[in-house]
């Protein structure tokens, strides 16, 4: 296995010595996660993009990834390299059940290494404090 100029691999990014060490407490091996290249499709497979009805933004990610090429999904997909949730106009804790329900069908129907990209609004941009926190706790699903 080629190693870098630190002794790294270069397939797992954990050096020889510390990878033995892991093995021997039984620690699992990382996943190799996946990184474009020129000439490869954006994902290795096709994106769902959901959102509230008429979500303007929801539209124009569709629109450009299409442009680019990859594969938009419905929402009975049986393998997805992406999932992107448009929640930039949640107001309210109410509406974060909505963002829940779009986003936790599909986690099983991830490839390896598939994306999850959680659109909001920026809270401080927000004057009501309901709004605010809501739009704050989008963090919590991407903990």
């Amino acid at each position: 296995m080629a190693q870098d100029s630190t002794g790294t691999s270069d397939s797992t990014g954990v050096h020889p010595a510390l990878r033995a060490v892991a093995t021997q407490v039984g620690l699992p091996s990382p996943t190799p996660l996946r990184r474009w290249q020129p000439g490869e499709p954006i994902l290795p497979g096709p994106a769902l993009v959901t959102g509230p009805d008429g979500s303007r933004v929801a539209t124009t990610i569709s629109e450009s990834l299409a442009e680019r090429g990859v594969d938009l999904a419905t929402a009975e997909a049986a393998q997805l390299a992406a999932v992107v949730v448009d929640a930039s106009a949640a107001r309210t804790p109410a509406e974060l059940a909505d963002v829940h329900a779009a986003l936790v069908p599909h986690l099983k129907t991830l490839h390896a290494c598939g994306r999850i990209v959680l659109i909001g609004t920026q809270p401080g941009s927000l004057p009501d404090p309901q709004a605010r926190a809501t739009q704050h706790a989008l963090t919590g699903f991407t903990r």
